[in-house]
């Protein structure tokens, strides 16, 4: 790990849930909602967001990774599938916005299901004791 890296986001109450070396020459940090990746050969960072992290955060984490004295780029967004699978790019949007509109037609079909029941009762049943 680079200790420039560890040093600034101990700095700010980041937390590195797990780091692993790839290929002995990056080095991949998660953190929570990112993917800090430092590329030992070229000297430089990368870093990927998850792909629902709100743009204020998105902001704030860049304000705090361009303090950095290398080369910091953005990548691919990623996400995980359901088999917990890293998906990056344009998939790992698909995912988000598919999760999104599962929960919206649910959350519909609920206040479906709740108007329908209400306008169907009786209130004498109902307040039968």
């Amino acid at each position: 790990m680079c200790v420039e890296l560890k040093s600034k986001l101990d700095q700010y109450g980041i937390e590195i849930y797990d780091n692993y070396v790839v290929e002995e020459e990056e080095v991949y940090n998660h953190c929570e909602n990112m993917i800090i990746i430092y590329n030992r050969k070229d000297n430089n960072y990368a870093v990927s967001f998850e792909a629902s992290s709100k743009p204020e955060y998105v902001g704030n984490m860049m304000i705090i990774l361009n303090q950095l004295t290398k080369p910091i780029e953005i990548i691919e967004s990623y996400t995980y599938n359901s088999s917990n699978v890293p998906v990056f790019g344009d998939d790992a949007h698909n995912i988000i916005n598919n999760s999104i509109k599962e929960k919206i037609e649910k959350d519909v079909e609920k206040e479906n299901f709740l108007q329908n029941l209400l306008t169907n009762i009786d209130p004498d049943e109902f307040f039968k004791c």
